[in-house]
């Protein structure tokens, strides 16, 4: 309980938005390594986790990153929905 109180500190301290937890920065951190090392094993090391089913919870990719990953990295344009074709 300490860390999260001290977390909660410094994250008010540093100006970061409400509702950032140490949860939410290990998630970022999680993907981010796995799109940079494309290895599910290391994150799971590096997090010292023993089970990648752990690991897992960790990295779920929100939407709308998804959708922009998407466009951005592989020149799509967005989708439309089928009424607007």
């Amino acid at each position: 309980m300490h860390i999260t109180k001290t977390f909660t500190k410094l994250r008010k301290l540093a100006k970061v938005a409400d509702g950032k937890t140490l949860h939410s920065f290990r998630s970022t951190f999680a993907v981010r390594m796995l799109l940079k090392s494309d290895s599910i094993e290391l994150v799971k090391n590096l997090l010292g986790h023993s089970d990648l089913k752990t690991t897992e919870i960790y990295l779920k990719f929100p939407p709308d990153y998804l959708k922009s990953l998407l466009t951005d990295k592989m020149s799509l344009k967005p989708l439309t929905p089928l009424a607007e074709a």
